[in-house]
């Protein structure tokens, strides 16, 4: 049986804005893309040996989590289990979730991001 800590990070681009030249007491017109460009890390990392497994994913939902979890079941040896120790976000919790044979979700308190070891930013990523 394996424990790991599951989370997601969402990372991405957005518009900057600069300040451009114009007469004084006129207003400029600039021309702006205001479009956004997001994709989430979905990492699984063993506290105790700092094993992990990320997936990157382009939007984040709950049939995005239950392929997420068949990764997980798929990068498991045979015959492995495993614990995943996880936030109550809502593909998490959602009944439509399809949880693989072998992958059993462990629910964090809510609002205790403090328990979660990827949370805190301590665990090294191989």
């Amino acid at each position: 049986m394996r424990l790991l800590a599951y989370d997601e990070h969402r990372l991405g681009l957005r518009p900057v804005y600069r300040r451009v030249w114009a007469r004084r007491g006129e207003r400029p017109l600039a021309v702006g893309a205001h479009r956004y460009r997001w994709f989430y890390v979905c990492t699984f990392v063993e506290p105790e040996t700092g094993e992990s497994l990320s997936l990157l994913v382009d939007g984040i939902d709950t049939e995005v989590m239950g392929w997420v979890l068949r990764e997980l079941r798929a990068w498991l040896g045979e015959g492995e289990e495993a614990w995943v120790v996880l936030d109550r976000a809502g593909w998490h919790v959602s009944g439509r979730l399809e949880v693989p044979e072998g992958v059993r979700l462990v629910f964090l308190p809510p609002y205790s991001p403090e328990l979660q070891p990827v949370e805190r930013g301590k665990i090294r990523f191989a």
